[in-house]
């Protein structure tokens, strides 16, 4: 009586097709440019109404209308606020896609929100300084 026994095909560890590979979002980098592009674009409506604020002896800002705060408060809520939400969103993601091991990384990716963030802070403070002119005026 002969037993015979068989051994199992050894296992071939291959990475999934390309497919199958899941990859960093780039809605939150669309979502923070965007945002900039529509807060410059907001800063190009009130530079219309730009003139120059004394604020010492000597010293002036230009600053638009008090007219444009609707445009002023939108474009701070553009920037850096979405901006900012987008790069966290970034990040979020990127670190929960480490679970997987088919995760591809894109850190470019934050590098250019973290890029736009500087950008739509500069361009807020000048939204904050509008905003600030247009209340004190109105005191």
């Amino acid at each position: 009586m002969a037993v015979s026994f068989s051994l199992p095909e050894p296992r071939t560890w291959s990475s999934p097709p390309s497919s199958a590979r899941a990859e960093a979002s780039k809605l939150p980098l669309v979502l923070g440019s965007i945002s900039v592009s529509l807060s410059v674009i907001l800063t190009f409506l009130m530079a219309i109404t730009v003139t120059q604020t004394p604020i010492f002896p000597g010293f002036s800002i230009p600053l638009a209308s008090a007219d444009t705060l609707p445009l002023a408060v939108s474009g701070y809520l553009l920037t850096p606020i979405v901006t900012i939400i987008a790069l966290f969103w970034d990040q979020f993601a990127q670190q929960r896609g480490l679970r997987n091991r088919n995760f591809v990384l894109r850190p470019k990716y934050g590098t250019w929100l973290r890029v736009l963030v500087l950008v739509s802070v500069l361009l807020g403070m000048w939204h904050i300084l509008n905003i600030a002119n247009a209340v004190a005026g109105a005191i």
